[in-house]
């Protein structure tokens, strides 16, 4: 789909997992509404994560993870076809496990 990755810089590159992005939000309730609604639609992976940077935190609404580049476009392109626009793709890196 040609959007770039967005990258968690600050955590060690142990385990990466891909995800698209649909929203980001203040308000918890909006990001449940929307994961509701895509539910409905059929896109099961949908979920609710609290993303939190030490001052803020964000409710963002995302699809996955996906095993690869290709299953996650696939699914970029349903979610065009069904009417909620382009998600954007990132990268989340997980923390070493010890």
């Amino acid at each position: 789909s040609g959007a770039q990755l967005e990258r968690a810089e600050q955590i060690p590159e142990c385990g990466i997992e891909l995800y698209i992005q649909l929203g980001a939000f203040g308000s918890r309730n909006n990001a449940l509404r929307l994961v509701e609604r895509l539910n409905n639609a059929g896109f099961a992976q949908a979920q609710h994560q609290i993303i939190e940077d030490g001052t803020n935190a964000t409710n963002k609404v995302r699809l996955g993870p996906f095993s690869d580049v290709t299953a996650m476009d696939d699914e970029v392109r349903q979610l065009e076809l069904r009417g909620f626009g382009e998600g954007r793709p990132v990268i989340v890196r997980r923390h070493c496990s010890t």
